[in-house]
């Protein structure tokens, strides 16, 4: 996002005590209640200037969001594309190669974060003697969220036979 006032709370409460101290001709120290009266109205500035700037990035076009951006669309017409489900590629490995097969059920349910759920498509088999398999998964529910996890290798730290 592009930054059209500043934010930082210590450059805007160092304008505001130079402000009053030029009007008053008082110096103020961080004890003065004139500073800390300053100080707590600085906190209020802030969060206006992060609204004003949020809403200025709004008139962006790479910035516009919801409605906004829906109403840029209505302008070309254009309508947004639903949210979809995203998709990856999953990684299966044992710590140590088995004497038997170890099934990835379809439908088994995997998490980065223990927030974000994939769920399993097809199903995987790791193979006896081998250390890893592959399968498809699809997230649980739809939108950008699951686009920015990060890969991982998923480790099966305990497995039965079931033959």
């Amino acid at each position: 996002m592009i930054s059209f006032l500043t934010t930082d709370p210590k450059q805007l409460l160092a304008e505001a005590v130079s402000r009053y101290e030029g009007y008053s001709g008082e110096s103020l120290m961080p004890g003065d209640e004139h500073y800390i009266f300053l100080a707590q109205q600085v906190e209020l500035v802030v969060a206006a200037r992060e609204e004003i700037n949020r809403i200025a990035n709004q008139n962006l076009l790479r910035y516009a969001e919801g409605e906004i951006l829906d109403a840029y669309g209505e302008q070309f017409d254009v309508e947004r594309r639903p949210a979809s489900h995203a998709t990856v590629t999953l990684e299966f490995r044992l710590m140590a190669a088995l004497s038997f097969d170890v099934q990835i059920p379809r439908g088994a349910r995997v998490t980065p974060d223990g927030k974000l759920n994939f769920i399993v498509q097809d199903g995987a088999v790791i193979p006896a003697g081998d250390t890893a398999a592959r399968a498809d998964a699809v997230a649980e529910e739809a939108g950008a969220a699951f686009c920015q996890t990060r890969s991982a290798a998923l480790w099966i730290r305990s497995s039965t036979s079931t033959a």
